[in-house]
């Protein structure tokens, strides 16, 4: 009978270690600082996810190689390959540039009134909204 379980617990452990994943974690940021609620699209993955209310985002993934999409709105969208190794903790940072149509002054108001700080701090109540809500459900 002793035997049984350990051959069980090994199986266990054994299974577990083939189920490897790693994370990906980062920043993004402009040129006034971390920038929340980005959203980031990765392929090959059905998940999206965004970045928090301080700009940074992790994500678990299996090993392999990825292409992330980061949006955001009144910002280019930026691209960023990685290969993710087995038992890899990788860490990125990216640096988001406002759209040349929408490039203004330092001090100019977009279009709907709201300035840039104040828009950056709605986008990031809103990610830390959508993460507690998205927290409660699980």
């Amino acid at each position: 009978m002793k035997g049984h379980i350990f051959t069980l617990v090994l199986g266990f452990f054994a299974c577990t270690g083939f189920a490897q994943s790693s994370v990906l974690r980062g920043e993004v940021f402009d040129e006034y600082g971390l920038l929340p609620g980005v959203e980031i699209l990765i392929s090959d993955v059905t998940t999206r996810i965004s970045t928090d209310a301080d700009g940074a985002f992790a994500v678990k993934l299996e090993p392999g190689d990825y292409e992330l999409f980061f949006r955001f709105p009144q910002y280019n969208n930026e691209v960023r390959n990685v290969t993710i190794l087995a038992d890899d903790i990788r860490d990125m940072e990216v640096e988001m540039t406002l759209n040349s149509e929408n490039a203004q002054t330092e001090n100019t108001e977009i279009s709907t009134g709201i300035q840039l700080e104040n828009y950056r701090r709605a986008a990031g109540e809103w990610a830390v909204f959508f993460k507690t809500l998205i927290l409660r459900m699980k």
